[in-house]
C-alpha cells in the first residue's frame, strides 16, 4: 500500500491538454495503481501505509507549512519532486522538509543539477510517466507541432517567430494549448496567442488530455523553447508519439534525441534539410528512435520499475 499526498485541487477533475499537474497526478495514480494498492488524498491523518509519496506543491497550495505532523508520521517519506517547486520553497522550510524526508527524487539530469544547487544530495531518479499505449505514432504528415501554455516564460515568442518563418513553406503548423491554459492570461500572453494563431494552420484550444495524442500523433516534428519547465512532459509526449524534436537550447532537450538550435533560423534550416527543402517526409528512423527512447526512459513501465527499486531499498 502506498499513500500519495497531493493538493486536493489535483485529485479530481480534468485538466486542459498539453501538460499541467492534473495530468501528472492522474498518470502517477494510474501507474502506481497498476502494481500497488494506492490511496490518494490531502489529509495526512488518513495516510496509514508504510510509504508516503509527497507532492511538494501540497504545502503551498494547501497553505500547510506545519511540518510537525509529517515529522511524526511513521511512513517512509518520498518527496516526489518535479517542476521547480522545491526551488521556490523558503530556504528554512526546505531545509527542514529535506531532513524529514527519507528520499528526494528528480526526474531528469537537469533537475538533478538544480537540486544539488539547493543542497539536495544524490536525488533518486523517478520520472514523470508518459502512457505509451496512448501516445502512439500515427501516419506522419509534413507537420511541426508545438504545445502548452502560451507565455513568455514558456518560450512562446520562439514558436511565434518559427511559425511565421514557416508560413511561406509547405510545412503545416499545429498548436495545442493557449494563453489561458491554467488561469487568466496577461495582455502580453494574449498578444502572443494572437500572433501564433495568425501563423498556425491548426490550432487546438485547450483540449482535454484524452484528445492530445490524436492532435500530435501525425506530426513529423515537435518544436519548443521553454525556459521554465524541468521535465517538459509536452516534449516527452511528442517523442513518445514519434515526433522528431527540433527545438531550442533548453538543457532538457540535450538529454533527449533530436536537434537543437539557439535560433529560429537554425530550426528552419534543420527542418529544411530533414525534409529535402520541405518536399518530403523525414527519415522514419528518426521518429522511431524518438519513440524508442521515450518507451525506454519515460514510460509507465520505467516509472513503476524505478518506484519498485526505491521501495525495495527500504528493506
Amino acid at each position: 500500500m502506498i499513500d500519495y499526498l497531493v493538493p486536493d485541487f489535483f485529485i479530481d477533475g480534468d485538466s486542459c491538454g498539453s501538460g499541467g499537474m492534473h495530468t501528472k497526478v492522474d498518470r502517477v495514480r494510474r501507474a502506481v495503481s497498476s502494481i500497488y494498492r494506492l490511496h490518494t488524498g490531502s489529509d495526512l491523518s488518513e495516510m496509514r501505509s508504510d510509504f508516503l509519496l509527497i507532492e511538494p506543491l501540497f504545502f503551498r497550495m494547501e497553505g500547510n507549512f506545519d511540518l510537525d505532523a509529517l515529522r511524526a508520521h511513521p511512513a517512509k517519506k518520498i518527496l516526489y519532486c518535479s517542476e521547480m517547486e522545491m526551488l521556490r520553497c523558503p530556504g528554512g522550510f526546505r531545509k527542514e522538509l529535506l531532513k524529514i524526508c527519507d528520499v528526494v527524487t528528480c526526474n531528469c539530469d537537469y533537475q538533478a543539477s538544480l537540486s544539488t544547487a539547493v543542497g539536495i544530495q544524490n536525488p533518486y531518479r523517478l520520472i514523470d510517466p508518459i502512457p505509451e499505449d496512448e501516445f502512439k505514432p500515427l501516419p506522419k504528415r509534413l507537420q511541426v507541432v508545438a504545445m502548452g501554455r502560451i507565455s513568455e516564460i514558456k518560450g512562446s515568442p520562439f514558436i511565434a517567430e518559427l511559425f511565421e518563418a514557416l508560413a511561406p513553406t509547405p510545412m503545416q503548423t499545429v498548436f495545442v494549448g493557449g494563453a489561458g491554459l491554467w488561469g487568466d492570461a496577461s495582455e502580453t500572453d494574449l498578444a502572443l496567442e494572437k500572433k501564433i494563431r495568425e501563423y498556425t494552420d491548426v490550432f487546438h484550444q485547450n483540449i482535454l488530455p484524452s484528445f492530445v495524442p490524436k492532435a500530435i500523433g501525425s506530426a513529423s516534428f515537435f518544436s519548443g523553447n521553454t525556459i521554465h519547465d524541468v521535465f517538459s512532459s509536452c516534449h516527452a509526449e511528442a517523442l513518445m508519439s514519434g515526433c522528431i524534436s527540433v527545438s531550442g537550447d533548453h538543457p532538457i532537450y540535450a538529454e533527449r534525441p533530436g536537434f537543437g538550435s539557439k535560433t529560429v533560423d537554425g530550426v528552419v534550416t534543420t527542418l529544411e534539410k530533414l525534409t529535402k527543402g520541405f518536399q518530403e517526409l523525414p527519415d522514419p528512423l528518426l521518429g522511431q528512435s524518438a519513440r524508442e527512447w521515450a518507451v525506454q526512459n519515460v514510460s509507465f513501465d520505467t516509472f513503476t520499475s524505478q518506484l519498485t527499486t526505491l521501495l525495495r531499498s527500504f528493506y
